[in-house]
């Protein structure tokens, strides 16, 4: 995902372990220490929707051990194999994942851009609040 500097602060308290907790969690504990005000960057750019980048982050972050083994499969292939894998992902209004492509990997080994891909397609959110979806880089 893309991060804007100034989410720096929302990073860092949505991944220092804090894993057993829920998105709602995360954000309610953020937002209660002040980490994550009005205006701080955000990996999404809502369209008419919105959900809190922590949450985004939070949800991501618990699929990374998914991430890893498509790319440790790619390793098994090219030992030397690196690269940077992009996604860009819409949330739908019930806070299921569409429209899951690459947005510029550059990692040479289409399969695990393939199988990155395919973690996110079974990511699921909270329902953006709003009337509309979320695209997130």
């Amino acid at each position: 995902m893309r991060i804007w500097s100034a989410a720096l602060p929302c990073v860092l308290a949505a991944s220092c372990g804090h894993a057993r907790l829920t998105p709602e969690e995360v954000a309610a504990y953020i937002q209660k220490r002040g980490l994550c005000t009005p205006g701080h960057g955000s990996p999404a750019a809502p369209e008419n929707g919105s959900l809190p980048p922590e949450v985004i982050q939070h949800i991501v972050r618990q699929r990374y051990a998914k991430f890893r083994d498509c790319y440790e499969e790619g390793l098994r292939r090219n030992g030397k194999l690196q690269g940077r894998v992009a996604v860009r992902f819409v949330i739908e209004r019930d806070g299921t994942v569409e429209k899951v492509s690459s947005a510029g990997s550059d990692l040479p080994d289409p399969a695990v851009v393939q199988c990155t891909i395919e973690e996110y397609e079974v990511l699921g959110f909270p329902p953006p609040e709003g009337t509309g979806i979320i695209t997130v880089v």
